[in-house]
């Protein structure tokens, strides 16, 4: 595993949201099935001011409460400042920010690489906790591109930690 840090400039995102849990391997569950509603319904092609299509794709952990692993999820794009969020979904703000970022495995078929997916998020806690940085507080998020495309045969995906030095 090998994480880099990265600035991130910010973005300004609409989308779908969920709010979801920790508890029990919920979070899993909810946010695999929501990101295959949103692909198999399109329903982030036709979101106003996109910018960049037919990538990137963020996934966004937000609003996360520490007493009950309880968290809110945004699929979203990003869209031009200024965007109005149609009816039905939400928008986010991403501040620029410093951040972790994991570059999960390669893999081949959509099993593995929610997987590596479920795997890259601890082994990125793991490597936070021996490192010389701290959480920084912002919203964390998975950056999906090209790479990611359903078909690669070394399909990976970005996830982005926000930190700060301790």
């Amino acid at each position: 595993m090998s994480v880099r840090i990265d600035h991130h400039d910010g973005a300004d995102l609409i989308g779908v949201s969920l709010r979801t849990s920790v508890r029990d391997g919920r979070n899993q569950r909810d946010i695999t099935a929501a990101w295959q509603a949103v692909m198999a319904e399109d329903k982030l092609a036709a979101i106003p001011g996109r910018i960049g299509a037919p990538y990137p794709f963020y996934g966004v952990v937000y609003d996360f409460d520490p007493d009950t692993t309880d968290f809110s999820y945004l699929i979203g794009v990003p869209v031009a400042a200024g965007s109005i969020a149609p009816a039905g979904y939400e928008a986010l703000q991403l501040a620029p920010a410093s951040y972790a970022v994991l570059t999960t495995e390669p893999t081949a078929s959509e099993a593995d690489f929610i997987k590596a997916i479920g795997l890259g998020w601890p082994a990125l806690m793991e490597w936070l906790a021996s490192s010389a940085y701290a959480h920084g507080g912002t919203p964390e998020f998975e950056y999906y591109d090209e790479r990611g495309e359903p078909g690669r045969p070394a399909r990976t995906m970005e996830i982005w930690l926000p930190v700060r030095p301790r």
